[in-house]
C-alpha cells in the first residue's frame, strides 16, 4: 500500500513529506512503546488481545464525498497494555479504492459477564482516494457496545467519528456505524 499526498484545494496549506513521515513514525513508535510492557508484568498477568472483523455503513459524510452510505470493511487488532481496561489498537478500513490505517488506544468503561462498553481514539491516514475529509491525517473516535457470546467470542456495535481536528483547510467530519465480530486470541 502506497500512501501519497492528497490533492489540496487551491490556497490550502500542504503538509511536507518529511513532516508527514515524521507523524507516521511517531504514531507507530507510540503504539510500539505501549505494546512493549515490562517482561515482569507480562509474566505476572497475561495480556489480552482481540481481533475484530466488521462491516460499517457511513451515516454522515460531506456532500462532495461520493462514497457516502457505501459499506466499508474493517479489520482491527487490539493488544492489552498494563491492565485489563486499556488496549493499544491498529485498524485497517477499506471502501472501494479508499484505504484508512490508524493506531490508537481503547478503554473499557464497563465490563460484566455479558457486556462491554468502551471508547477509543487515535490518529490515522487516508490514502489518496475518492473519500476525503480535508486532510490525509484524520482522527478516529469510537463509542462501542459488545455482547459476550462465549468466553472467546463477542458481537458488537460501534459509532465512529472521523475528523482532522482542524489540521486541514476544511474539517467536515464523517460518521459511520459498524457491526463486528470479535475473537479473543
Amino acid at each position: 500500500m502506497t500512501l501519497s499526498m492528497a490533492v489540496s484545494p487551491i490556497g490550502a496549506p500542504r503538509v511536507s513529506t518529511q513532516r508527514r513521515k515524521m507523524s507516521v513514525l511517531l504514531c507507530f513508535a507510540s503504539v510500539f512503546a505501549l505494546l512493549s510492557t515490562s517482561p515482569a508484568l507480562a509474566a505476572e498477568k497475561r495480556l489480552e488481545s482481540d481481533l475484530l472483523i466488521g462491516l460499517a455503513r457511513t451515516v454522515r459524510a460531506p456532500a462532495r464525498a461520493s462514497s457516502s452510505g457505501v459499506p466499508l470493511g474493517s479489520l482491527e487488532y487490539r493488544a492489552g497494555v498494563a491492565n485489563r481496561r486499556w488496549s493499544a489498537l491498529a485498524c485497517f478500513e477499506w471502501r472501494g479504492s479508499d484505504r484508512y490505517l490508524s493506531a490508537g488506544l481503547f478503554f473499557k468503561i464497563y465490563e460484566s459477564e455479558k457486556f462491554i462498553i468502551g471508547i477509543g481514539s487515535g490518529p490515522g491516514f487516508f490514502n489518496k482516494g475518492r473519500f476525503t475529509l480535508g486532510n490525509r491525517l484524520e482522527f478516529r473516535s469510537v463509542a462501542e457496545f459488545q455482547i459476550k457470546v462465549s468466553d472467546r467470542y463477542r458481537l458488537g456495535l460501534d459509532y465512529c467519528h472521523y475528523s482532522n481536528g482542524g489540521t486541514g483547510s476544511i474539517n467536515p467530519g464523517a460518521e459511520s456505524v459498524r457491526i463486528f465480530f470479535a475473537c479473543h486470541l
